[in-house]
């Protein structure tokens, strides 16, 4: 694996002001249509972000977002390295980011990924665990990633970070920024356990502050996403390499079913950054 040469977010990611000159981007409707999905990739930044969920009903609609990615998007670019970046599902209570201890092989779905270590991160032997002669994860926020990963950008190194929940005000959080092509992914659900009118308000006011001129930090904390965290850091990330977020596409279970879900709703939606 090539060295990296990092470039520090300490910083950054401890301060809470970020003022961003945005464009407003529409309210999104109960299943947002394409904007500007014509749009090529900047090749100037060896950099370049996402936003795809990780809930997989009607899993189609991922796949075809990846091959958006890769035939849109990113038509003369693949990327070295492809960093994950996932909420931990599993421990909630978690403070710190964690990653894979050294690469490896591991399984998800009966299917096996190389994985490598995010850099100055404390390793899960909780996350990505031996069962047997092998190791495994039920991270299904980094799991449901990888099978597509490996189809449409099949020569990449995979790099697992997740995340708390909310990021602590002393995380050293570094390595974001290398001299290798890299596509940094948050694996992000939108709102949960809502009725199909109260999830779309959510929704629109989640993309209401992504794509704001001022925000803080802390706004962050209060959205109806399940890594409030994750969305915040790739936002923040795409602002230092100048990117703004486009809107592909919103729906939800219910919208998927045709039924208002209630409690059982989750909402998706899906993102990449461009200049």
């Amino acid at each position: 694996m090539k060295k990296f040469l990092y470039v520090s977010i300490l910083l950054f990611l401890s301060a809470c002001l970020g003022i961003w000159d945005k464009k407003d981007t529409p309210i999104i409707s109960s299943e947002q249509p394409v904007i500007n999905a014509e749009s090529k990739a900047s090749t100037k930044w060896k950099q370049n972000f996402a936003i795809i969920p990780h809930f997989m009903l009607n899993a189609a609609k991922v796949d075809e977002f990846y091959q958006l990615l890769k035939s849109t998007r990113y038509p003369d670019w693949s990327p070295e390295t492809i960093i994950v970046i996932s909420p931990n599902h599993f421990n909630t209570k978690s403070k710190k980011p964690q990653t894979i201890c050294k690469k490896s092989e591991i399984t998800f779905h009966n299917n096996t990924y190389t994985l490598s270590p995010f850099p100055e991160t404390d390793c899960s032997e909780n996350i990505f665990y031996s069962f047997g002669n092998l190791i495994t994860t039920q991270e299904h926020g980094i799991g449901e990633q990888l099978q597509r990963i490996h189809k449409y950008f099949p020569n990449a190194n995979i790099i697992p970070l997740i995340l708390p929940t909310h990021l602590q005000p002393d995380t050293q959080t570094n390595n974001f920024f290398s001299s290798e092509s890299t596509l940094i992914i948050a694996s992000i659900d939108f709102s949960h356990y809502q009725p199909e009118s109260t999830a779309l308000t959510n929704d629109q006011n989640t993309i209401k502050l992504l794509t704001s001129q001022h925000w803080t930090r802390n706004e962050f904390r209060s959205l109806d996403v399940d890594c409030p965290a994750c969305l915040y850091l790739i936002d923040q990330l795409a602002q230092k390499a100048n990117l703004l977020p486009n809107i592909r596409r919103r729906d939800s279970s219910s919208t998927i079913l045709w039924k208002d879900m209630q409690e059982e709703n989750t909402s998706r939606v899906f993102i990449w950054y461009q200049l």
